[in-house]
């Protein structure tokens, strides 16, 4: 069986401005909930975004092959 750490599609990325992004890494482009893009956050955020976002692609992921 796979584990979690195989499912990882979200990334973390500091601007120029030293704040933080979370993007696709299959796509390369800000991840977009509804009308808000996860730009310009503080690390501490954007980091448990990113693990949040993972832990349900990777339910998605590990569901679909059952």
């Amino acid at each position: 069986m796979p584990t979690y750490s195989n499912f990882r599609r979200y990334r973390l990325r500091q601007e120029l401005d030293h704040t933080w992004t979370v993007f696709d890494i299959f796509t390369g482009v800000a991840v977009s909930m509804g009308a808000s893009v996860a730009i310009g956050m503080d690390e501490e955020f954007a980091l448990g975004l990113a693990a949040v976002l993972n832990a349900a692609y990777a339910l998605q992921r590990v569901r679909a092959d059952v």
